[in-house]
């Protein structure tokens, strides 16, 4: 009778056992149940190895599927760390392009600014060099014209 009881409730543990094995990797535990416990012989009867056998293959091929999206999850990891490194490069050589850029076009402007100037001094100095001309050729005139009227008044 004690014996009856142990054997009774080891097979209710190892049943409950093999429900939460099911459970846990969303097997059909009707499918997957490991049968009844023999008393009279002390094992499992055939039906009972083979669902067990089924159920612990049913387990190992979860398992071996869990190992695999882990195996692949963390190669996709290591992918996306270096992703991740590769981005933070190319976030720094972008901002130092930008101020490259923003300095080009600051001397560019600057350049500009300088040429405009050079261009508007160099009008400047050929204005001014044509007026000077224009006195010059006005006072030569005028020069001239009093040189001719004394030769005149000389002459005369």
């Amino acid at each position: 009778s004690k014996l009856q009881k142990e054997n009774s409730m080891l097979r209710t543990t190892i049943q409950t056992r093999d429900q939460e094995l099911c459970r846990m990797f969303n097997l059909d535990f009707a499918n997957a149940s490991c049968g009844e416990f023999d008393g009279a012989t002390g094992s499992r009867t055939n039906d009972t190895a083979q669902s067990s056998s089924l159920l612990m293959n049913s387990l190992r091929r979860e398992l071996d599927t869990f190992k695999c999206e882990i195996r692949m999850k963390e190669k996709v990891e290591e992918e996306f760390g270096g992703c991740k490194a590769e981005l933070e490069r190319v976030k720094v050589e972008l901002a130092e392009a930008l101020k490259k850029s923003e300095a080009r076009d600051r001397d560019m402007s600057e350049l500009t600014k300088g040429i405009s100037d050079i261009q508007r001094s160099g009008l400047e100095r050929e204005n001014e060099i044509q007026n000077l001309r224009k006195e010059a050729e006005a006072k030569a005139a005028k020069a001239e014209k009093i040189a001719t009227e004394t030769r005149e008044q000389f002459l005369s």
